[in-house]
């Protein structure tokens, strides 16, 4: 685990970044994240919710958006 100190100092560093550098990171540590192959927890309730939506996409998989569509709707109105 990160000392509170670094971990303070990383967060002031981020903070300086512009929005784009920021999505950036996160992008790359979700990545990162994902290569691990390690197994990721689920509360009851996070296992819930996500079965929850994948029974509404199931029921109505025409009603959502490709992720790269809303990304750059969102980004168009930054």
């Amino acid at each position: 685990m990160i000392n509170n100190q670094i971990y303070t100092q990383y967060l002031e560093k981020l903070k300086l970044l512009s929005l784009d550098e920021k999505i950036f990171i996160v992008e790359e540590l979700w990545n990162n994240i994902l290569s691990t192959n390690e197994e990721i927890l689920l509360t009851d309730e996070q296992r819930k919710e996500l079965i929850q939506r994948l029974n509404s996409y199931h029921n109505n998989s025409e009603a959502g958006r490709e992720w790269l569509l809303v990304k750059e709707e969102v980004k168009s109105k930054l």
